[in-house]
């Protein structure tokens, strides 16, 4: 199980020297994920793999982009090292569903998980920092993110998780995991500022109202919210809200950029609807429909556009229904909670409802269709229902509430599973 957890600690860390060394035609980061689908093809086989959450409609979902991907691919992508390729990524992802499903069948290890995710994302805060602080004086406007792979993306990341640490700072945790969780928050929304993405701000904003909308002092909650962040984000040497207001010359450009990426992806769709251009393929077909005659070989900096232009309107439907049955599957496990239902997770659900939410918004933006923090929370909502139907399946009525840091005695028993595996 420790190589699962030391995977999603390096989830956001994408050129670092030494989990993204490459070692033969592998980083160590994919020889750790080889690790983990090895332990967890063993773990499966002997607990059974006909568990609830490989029933989930949302494998069956997957499957299909996956065929759509690689028939997308291998009919129309550009030859590249097969390592390289996006159909290899695509093919991580699904070794990941199945090791993310296998593996985090119990709360302790849904706990432990999620707590090693926060902490990844404030070990890439950390090195955020120190590159804005070393480096912040080289040109105006200098946005920290190479070892965490691009700022666009660390912030991605950032959205995904902010809203799991704020329910993890709530009553019902212990004071470790509360102080715990304060200060990788304050580290990621410090290095969220830093890294000044616009898109990722509009992400975060949406997951900070939808935290705001599912608390029950809506008011006194966003009253709060705004007096914690509007500091920040006004006093800090670097800020996405201080982009968007007082946008440079570059900040211009870039926005103009983007509105004729959107252009020339909307024109491949119309002219290539079902197939697409291939996967792939935007970046170095975009000039062919750019009215501008611009040279711009960029991404799409909109995951729905280039879904679409890539593998055809069919495959953005598809990732549309996972993110729908996503949604509603976390809504449902809230909507169905008993007077039983332990309290990570109920506040599991809400910081990933509330974090694939903000994710949502902000892959408006962002090509994000490969990144890997994004598709793990799609995937622990497949382990978070199965979770949810073991809880109401033992449910009996008249039972009073269980305290689940009773039951599992906070960190020890993660910690003891860590051990055994």
């Amino acid at each position: 199980m420790i190589f699962f957890y030391l995977l999603v600690a390096v989830m956001p860390l994408e050129s670092h020297p030494l989990w993204g060394n490459f070692i033969g035609a592998l980083t160590v980061t994919k020889y750790i994920g080889i690790a983990s689908l090895s332990y967890a093809v063993w773990y499966g086989t002997r607990r059974g793999f006909m568990r609830e959450g490989f029933r989930s409609p949302l494998l069956v979902w997957f499957l299909l982009l996956f065929i759509m991907a690689s028939v997308s691919y291998l009919w129309k992508g550009v030859p590249v090292l097969w390592y390289m390729s996006p159909l290899f990524t695509y093919l991580s992802f699904l070794f990941l569903f199945f090791v993310t499903v296998s593996l985090v069948d119990t709360l302790p290890r849904l706990k432990m998980t999620l707590l090693v995710a926060i902490a990844s994302m404030a070990i890439a805060s950390l090195y955020v920092i120190r590159e804005w602080q070393k480096f912040h004086n080289l040109y105006p406007g200098f946005r920290p993110g190479y070892v965490t792979g691009d700022p666009n993306y660390f912030c991605l990341s950032a959205v995904a998780c902010l809203p799991i640490t704020s329910y993890f700072m709530r009553e019902g945790h212990t004071k470790l995991e509360r102080a715990y969780s304060l200060v990788c928050s304050i580290l990621i929304l410090a290095a969220f500022m830093l890294a000044a993405s616009r898109g990722g701000f509009i992400g975060l904003v949406a997951a900070s109202l939808c935290v705001v909308w599912q608390s029950k002092q809506r008011v006194r909650n966003l009253a709060l919210l705004g007096t914690l962040l509007l500091p920040l984000l006004l006093l800090m040497p670097a800020s996405p809200l201080v982009r968007l207001l007082h946008p440079s010359y570059g900040d211009e450009m870039g926005k103009s950029t983007r509105l004729e990426l959107w252009a020339a992806g909307l024109r491949m769709i119309e002219q290539n609807p079902v197939t697409g251009v291939g996967l792939g393929n935007f970046k170095p077909l975009v000039t062919n429909y750019e009215a501008s005659g611009i040279d711009l070989e960029k991404i799409a900096h909109n995951t729905y556009i280039e879904y679409a232009a890539e593998m055809g309107v069919p495959a953005l439907a598809v990732f549309l229904i996972i993110l729908g049955i996503s949604l509603r599957s976390l809504r449902r496990i809230l909507r169905d909670a008993g007077p039983r239902t332990p309290g990570i997770l109920l506040d599991a659900t809400q910081g990933i409802y509330a974090g694939l939410a903000g994710v949502t918004v902000a892959i408006l933006f962002l090509s994000a269709e490969r990144q890997k923090f994004l598709w793990m929370l799609v995937f622990l909502t497949v382990c978070l229902e199965s979770l949810a139907r073991e809880v109401h399946e033992e449910e009996k009525p008249g039972d009073a509430p269980v305290d689940f840091e009773e039951e599992t005695g906070d960190f020890e028993p993660a910690l003891a599973e860590v051990d055994h595996s």
